[in-house]
């Protein structure tokens, strides 16, 4: 997959996918996506991109390796997690009395994105629980159009199946039930048939006609005379 114009949230997920599905360093990962004339000056968005990933807990750092050809600090290694940063080879877990820490090189990253704190809350919502596209709008305030881009590029990427159904209560087409991973989608259970549909209907035309009848009682009946009689109206 290569990108060109904007990165938006559907490119974030299919980044993700790719660093979860194989672990690498930043320039192996930067060639999936660009082609080789345009690295240059796009190595230190992607850099940023996957290090603002690791600080919003959807990827590990897992060690640091030299890039062939490359001169100076190691590059980190990106793979899926929930955060982990290994340490720089050198680097003291924690500073000696009197020295500061010292950040992993490249590590130091403005202000995370609102666009990308809005990514990383889908993917949390969908971490462990399954949950509907509603709940995941609910839960995230992302609007319906980007959520679908992202969920389809998750699914695209193998990072997002579908759990379960849930079925609607007017009989409609039954929901989803997303889970963020990759696995075996649930089968679509059976669409209910025109005769279970109308008898639903029915059921609910019936309980409100009920609920109607006694709210005129009480219309009728100011002063509450009959609450007594209401059952009976009811039935």
């Amino acid at each position: 997959m290569r990108f060109t114009g904007r990165i938006g949230k559907p490119q974030y997920a299919a980044i993700m996918c790719s660093v979860y599905s194989k672990p690498g360093c930043l320039g192996e990962i930067l060639a999936r996506f660009f082609v080789v004339g345009n690295l240059s000056n796009r190595r230190q968005m992607m850099n940023e991109l996957l290090w603002r990933m690791a600080q919003l807990g959807l990827l590990d750092v897992t060690g640091w390796v030299r890039e062939p050809g490359g001169k100076g600090f190691l590059s980190p290694v990106f793979a899926g997690g929930s955060g982990r940063i290994e340490p720089y080879p050198g680097y003291a877990r924690a500073p000696e009395a009197g020295r500061k820490r010292r950040d992993p090189p490249g590590s130091r990253v403005l202000s995370n994105r609102p666009e990308m704190v809005a990514f990383a809350n889908m993917v949390k919502a969908m971490r462990g629980a399954s949950v509907t596209r509603k709940e995941i709008q609910e839960a995230t305030g992302v609007c319906l159009t980007h959520m679908n881009a992202t969920l389809d590029a998750l699914r695209a990427g193998k990072m997002l199946h579908t759990s379960g159904w849930v079925p609607r209560d007017n009989g409609g087409a039954p929901a989803m039930m997303l889970t963020f991973g990759p696995g075996k989608d649930a089968p679509r259970p059976e669409t209910m048939t025109r005769e279970e549909i109308n008898a639903r209907r029915g059921a609910g035309r019936q309980a409100k006609r009920r609920m109607l009848e006694i709210i005129n009682a009480t219309r009728a009946d100011p002063l509450n005379r009959t609450a007594g009689n209401c059952e009976e109206v009811a039935a």
